[in-house]
């Protein structure tokens, strides 16, 4: 076998390029991180990469003016890309207020607008987050301390019952659903009838529907790291279980009220009809005609 000689200089400098490469990585990594997070620490989803810039220098340095902005950003972006977003902040999102310097009346001051519509609905649901994050830490930790113990009193309507720890996490999962359920209908109805109204600017409503997508997106993933019931490793499976148990639920609500509440109308065939696309606009797992039997089913037994 040949053997190759390498002097001692060559495996230093090879050494030394290793070390400049992983620290570049490193520091590109770093910087990449920072990117991100800048992103999505002012209105994520809502505001571009420029316009969150701006817009985050105005809402931490409030009374500036459009050359102070200017000059914060430069290297970055143009005078009048920058003056033309300050422009947008201000007239088309509504994100930014201009008001006129008591002492000097040619120069105008700007201010973030906490009361536009865009403001509240971030700070809405970012507080939601806050405080949901908070209750789901306090359930784990309530179901880690008593899933050990043989059975748990709880309160079950107007009494009290004993119950398996199993039996309680499930009532705990099934509670925390409650306030998601409220949480989706409580935005599908305002993103529908409200922010039309409010907004009359297309782009601006599509980037606002397009934030609190992303939000609520962002609550229900965080709302699977804390699983309780179920004993699931894999967070996308348990991702996949919270959509279709609240599928579920809306499912079971349909075929509970809304149908009973329908038969004092002679509307069969156009009620049927209807159902059966609900159910398929839905993309449920399940077809209307095979809820509707099961709902039959179980009237009958309980009649």
């Amino acid at each position: 076998m040949s053997s190759v000689i390498v002097k001692v200089k060559e495996i230093e400098d090879i050494k030394k390029r290793l070390e400049s490469i992983i620290k570049r990585e490193k520091i590109d990594s770093s910087n990449q991180k920072m990117h991100i997070k800048q992103k999505q620490t002012v209105l994520p989803r809502f505001l571009d990469e420029y316009e969150a810039k701006v817009f985050e220098y105005i809402r931490n340095n409030p009374g500036s003016s459009n050359e102070d902005v200017v000059k914060a950003l430069k290297g970055i972006r143009s005078r009048n890309p920058v003056f033309k977003i300050i422009k947008k902040l201000v007239e088309e999102y509504g994100l930014v207020i201009e008001r006129t310097d008591d002492t000097n009346a040619l120069r105008h001051q700007l201010f973030e607008n906490k009361e536009s519509l865009i403001t509240r609905v971030e700070n809405g649901i970012k507080n939601f987050r806050r405080s949901y994050l908070n209750l789901l830490k306090r359930a784990s930790q309530d179901y880690q301390e008593k899933q050990n113990l043989k059975s748990i009193d709880i309160e079950l309507g107007s009494s009290r019952s004993k119950v398996a720890p199993e039996i309680y996490a499930v009532y705990i999962d099934i509670d925390l659903r409650k306030i998601l359920e409220q949480l989706i209908k409580g935005y599908a109805v305002r993103a529908i009838f409200e922010w039309p109204e409010k907004i009359k600017d297309t782009e601006s409503l599509n980037r606002l529907y397009l934030m609190v997508f992303h939000m609520l997106a962002d609550i229900f993933s965080e709302h699977v790291k804390y699983s309780i019931p179920w004993g699931i490793e894999d967070e996308h499976e348990r991702l996949v279980l919270l959509r279709e148990s609240l599928q579920d639920s809306f499912e079971a609500t349909i075929y509970r009220d809304l149908i009973p509440g329908f038969n004092k109308y002679n509307w069969d065939p156009e009620l049927e009809s209807v159902m059966s696309d609900l159910f398929t606009a839905l993309n449920t797992d399940f077809k209307w005609k095979d809820m509707r039997k099961t709902f039959v089913k179980r009237t009958k037994e309980n009649s």
